[in-house]
């Protein structure tokens, strides 16, 4: 006898000793016995037993049926997780590499740009600086350095001779 079943033996006895038992059981047990009262315990204990092992082993089922039905649920969620993520990232990678791309077009410093931090200095450190937040540092750094080096050009063509 395993242990699990001796535990039930001893739930059917204690329920005999505190007279708590299952009405309809006991019924059944008193029916198929005539009356007799010793028998009819024996067969209650025997009827309540295995009452308790259906019981214990539609519980173990239902665990394992719950189980079984969350870990396909878990699995699912994995799959569509990885599907969802995989889509994500071609597109990420795909938009990422025009990105890429435009930001390397958008990263050199054009003919437009050398002339307004040439003709207006000022201009050309503001739009440096803005490149510079956007990313775009060697945009940025060029035009902020040739607006530098322009302003003092400038200093000194014009306004150098008045000291």
């Amino acid at each position: 006898m395993n242990e699990q079943t001796q535990q039930f033996y001893e739930i059917a006895a204690r329920e005999v000793a505190t007279k708590q038992t299952v009405t309809g059981l006991m019924a059944k047990a008193f029916a198929d016995n005539n009356g007799d009262e010793k028998m009819t315990i024996a067969a209650y204990i025997r009827l309540r037993v295995a009452q308790l092992e259906e019981q214990h082993n539609f519980a173990q089922q239902e665990e394992t049926r719950r189980r079984a039905e969350a870990d396909r649920m878990a699995a699912q969620r994995e799959a569509a997780n990885l599907s969802f993520m995989g889509r994500l990232g071609r597109n990420a990678g795909r938009f990422y590499g025009k990105n890429l791309a435009m930001r390397k077009r958008l990263d050199k410093v054009t003919g437009g740009d050398i002339a307004l931090s040439i003709i207006i200095p000022g201009w050309g450190v503001l739009i440096g600086i803005i490149a510079l937040m956007k990313g775009e540092t060697k945009r940025g750094g060029q035009m902020i350095g040739i607006s530098i080096f322009s302003g003092i050009v400038w200093f000194f063509i014009l306004g150098g001779n008045r000291a």
